[in-house]
């Protein structure tokens, strides 16, 4: 979004204040253009984050002020009177807004301007949950990092010659729906049908001892690997070297490893029942959808992936050509500007 904002000839200034970011840290240029910004971490000190905030709001008379968190905007509500001309949009991504939301966030909510939500699926429940117009809610699908998708080879590398899984995400006890607990107790039948699979999972958090000991109980800590966290160019090596990318999560609010997945030329398994089928799409093209509770299913539809090779690269090169056409940099970027800096009437 910086990248977007500092690059249009629109935005004369782009003031960044991050609540976790490092006091002292420096944006990747990479995804700086050559617009005025300034950019302030603060290492996740509320009350210097709060004093940050109405610092810039008293200082500069903004025409627009962008909330990266439903649970942020009701700080700038309160801060109005600092600066009563500015404009406010509030971005939704997930789990966080699809449920109903206590009056002191969900009245400054309905008090932005416009809200962006990365999926429809976070849209029609965020405006469901919270009796919000419809026409408010405005969808602006995540895109593949710009970076990441300049330094994509028109052919991928081959995968490796033994069977592997992959898992990209967070080992959180607070997001336990990614399905890694559905891909391990499919493992035991996976592993009869192709003795060779491999289950690797990059990411770690407070819920990877809860998977090890599943594993093994299971009987499959053989043909596991908890990677741990990884660095970018690592994890660009996990993609390359596996055979699927299986994720059937239940509460994805978008699934930007899906697009990682695809870029790399794999094969996804996502969710049915979240933004899965956005991201993936539901023809079947790039990937199979699955309900993550359906162990007989998942099973199925990994052995199926693992032993045809042929489906594994149709798939993949679907997936590549979707991620290029709807989820490319350059789409973002005019949409992000057509949504909040030159909007359109929403009634």
């Amino acid at each position: 979004m910086v990248k977007a904002l500092t690059e249009s000839a629109e935005v004369a200034q782009l003031d960044v204040i991050a609540l976790h970011d490092a006091r002292r840290g420096t944006p990747d240029a990479r995804y700086l253009g050559t617009g005025q910004f300034s950019y302030h971490g603060c290492a996740g000190n509320a009350f210097l984050f709060v004093r940050e905030t109405a610092l810039h709001l008293l200082r500069t008379k903004y025409d627009l002020v962008l909330s990266g968190h439903v649970h942020l905007t009701p700080l700038l509500f309160l801060l109005f009177p600092l600066n009563p001309r500015r404009n406010q949009v509030t971005f939704a991504y997930g789990i966080d807004a699809w449920n109903r939301l206590p009056p002191q966030r969900r009245l400054p909510l309905l008090a932005s301007r416009a809200i962006v939500a990365i999926s429809h699926f976070t849209a029609e429940r965020l405006a469901r949950a919270n009796c919000i117009p419809p026409a408010k809610v405005r969808v602006l699908h995540n895109c593949l990092d710009p970076i990441l998708d300049g330094n994509q080879p028109s052919h991928p590398p081959p995968a490796s010659p033994e069977p592997i899984i992959l898992t990209v995400s967070r080992l959180s006890r607070l997001e336990s729906s990614k399905g890694h607990t559905a891909i391990l107790r499919a493992l035991p039948e996976i592993a009869r049908a192709i003795p060779g699979v491999l289950y690797e999972v990059v990411g770690d958090g407070d819920l990877r001892p809860d998977l090890e000991r599943l594993a093994d109980e299971l009987g499959v800590t053989d043909h596991v690997h908890f990677a741990g966290h990884v660095t970018d160019d690592a994890l660009a090596g996990y993609y390359a070297r596996c055979s699927v990318f299986a994720m059937p999560s239940k509460w994805e609010g978008f699934g930007f490893v899906f697009l990682e997945a695809m870029a790399h030329g794999k094969p996804v398994v996502a969710g049915a029942v979240d933004a899965g089928p956005e991201v993936i799409g539901t023809d079947g093209k790039a990937g199979v959808l699955v309900e993550p509770d359906d162990i007989n299913a998942l099973s199925a539809v990994l052995v199926q992936l693992l032993e045809d090779r042929r489906l594994r690269e149709q798939l993949g090169r679907s997936g590549r050509q979707r991620v290029r056409s709807l989820f490319g940099y350059e789409r973002f970027r005019a949409e992000l500007l057509s949504l909040v800096v030159r909007p359109q009437p929403m009634f």
